[in-house]
């Protein structure tokens, strides 16, 4: 930055390396060569601590670069010299990932496998799934072809699930030029920073649960800053439309049974705000409205009732914190799943964040929990009758327990969306 002349340039590192010209250099690349992605690396978000792949770099945040330039210039009659890491990376020449680390369903199963050409030039092969044997897939392969570097493919397989309730690991594998692929390695990336690369097996997992949800749903969906929610819910069987900031303002909300604002909708999508009474006139007309947790722009009265979140709203960080029903004979824990507290077992991260912390008396709270030495906590799933409709308000992560099939939380929010039935 300061425009001053580099001197001299000399770059070092583990490969092979040829000086091909004044400033460039031609790189051979190791048949053997180790992969530059992190050395600090969980398989599942279960896991609570990353595993240390190579325990001598324990003091350095990145695996070492392949190469150094060392690079000498002269500022204010003073030659200094400047060392840097050059940005070269290796890894798998193909990546392969699925949508999602795990998945629900009942009879047949549709999931896909992206594969990416990470290396340069042509390539072809096919790509698999490793499944158990009692799981039929098709098709038994896929075949897919790259002419250039990033090219990207997504290949779509249908599994027929057996009958029961049961968990099914998958892997997906690819063959290319007489080598074997299964795993996903994925840049991570923000400018001013290097370059991460995460590097973890193309892994599956297929949850045949038992879950069901009202029959003839119709639900809309308003992403916030978004979440994987609605896929929950298409695995669920239930169809949903995604609601842009036109639809909001002036579609016919009432076609649908459900509408469900997600996380931190009212932070991401101002229109909410705009277009509040079209929402409370919706649950006033007969419709199912519900609220996932939402940060302090929420904090304003635009539920049908009083309530206040402050600025110190309440959160349960502790994912296996006691849960407490206050209303079981609430529609909700009744149907379609019969819930009990079980149901709150093996849940992952946090039970949720931002309840309410004062409401109105029209407001019912469903169940309390708190994080040891914490006071109960009330205010996190809240329900008022308005007019023809309910309005919910439920803070419990969703977002966080769906991706991964938490069996409990899926059973709960199957039941939550089935609101919205006709009764």
């Amino acid at each position: 930055r300061t425009g001053q002349a580099v001197s001299a340039v000399d770059v070092s590192g583990a490969w092979p390396l040829t000086k091909t010209g004044e400033d460039t250099y031609e790189v051979t690349v190791p048949s053997n060569v180790t992969s530059s992605a992190a050395f600090w690396r969980r398989d599942s978000i279960q896991e609570s601590a990353y595993r240390i792949a190579a325990p001598d770099l324990m003091r350095h945040a990145l695996p070492p670069a392949p190469f150094t330039l060392r690079a000498r210039y002269t500022y204010q009659g003073a030659v200094s010299w400047l060392d840097a890491r050059v940005p070269v990376a290796a890894g798998p020449a193909l990546s392969l990932a699925f949508p999602s680390p795990v998945g629900i369903g009942r009879g047949e199963y549709r999931t896909s496998v992206s594969v990416r050409n990470v290396g340069a030039g042509a390539r072809e092969g096919i790509v698999r799934l490793e499944a158990p044997p009692d799981l039929r897939v098709a098709p038994a392969s896929h075949s897919f072809r790259f002419q250039r570097e990033g090219e990207e493919a997504r290949l779509e397989f249908v599994l027929q699930l057996p009958a029961g309730v049961k968990d099914y690991p998958i892997r997906a594998l690819a063959e290319s030029e007489g080598r074997r692929y299964a795993a996903e390695f994925r840049p991570v990336a923000y400018p001013g920073l290097e370059t991460v690369y995460l590097e973890n097996p193309a892994s599956h997992l297929v949850r045949a649960l038992d879950v069901r949800v009202a029959p003839g749903l119709k639900a809309a969906y308003v992403m916030g800053s978004g979440d994987a929610v609605p896929e929950t819910m298409r695995q669920l069987g239930v169809p949903v439309e995604m609601l842009s900031a036109e639809a909001v303002a002036t579609a016919d909300l009432s076609k649908y049974n459900v509408i469900l604002l997600g996380i931190r909708a009212y932070a991401a999508r101002p229109e909410l705000k705009t277009h509040n009474a079209r929402l409370l006139e919706y649950v006033r007309e007969g419709g199912t409205l519900i609220v996932q947790y939402n940060t302090q722009e929420y904090d304003g009265n635009f539920g049908p009732y009083p309530y206040s979140m402050t600025m110190r709203a309440e959160e349960i960080s502790e994912e296996d914190s006691p849960v407490r029903i206050l209303a079981p004979d609430s529609r909700v824990f009744q149907t379609p799943n019969r819930i009990t507290p079980a149901d709150f077992d093996g849940w992952v991260e946090q039970r949720g964040s931002k309840f309410f912390t004062t409401w109105d008396q029209r407001w019912t709270p469903l169940v309390d929990t708190n994080d040891t030495g914490q006071a109960p906590q009330r205010g996190g799933w809240m329900e008022a009758r308005y007019g023809k409709g309910l309005y919910v308000y439920c803070a419990y992560a969703w977002y966080r327990q769906l991706p991964y099939g938490v069996p409990g939380a899926v059973r709960l929010f199957a039941n939550l969306i089935s609101l919205g039935a006709p009764r």
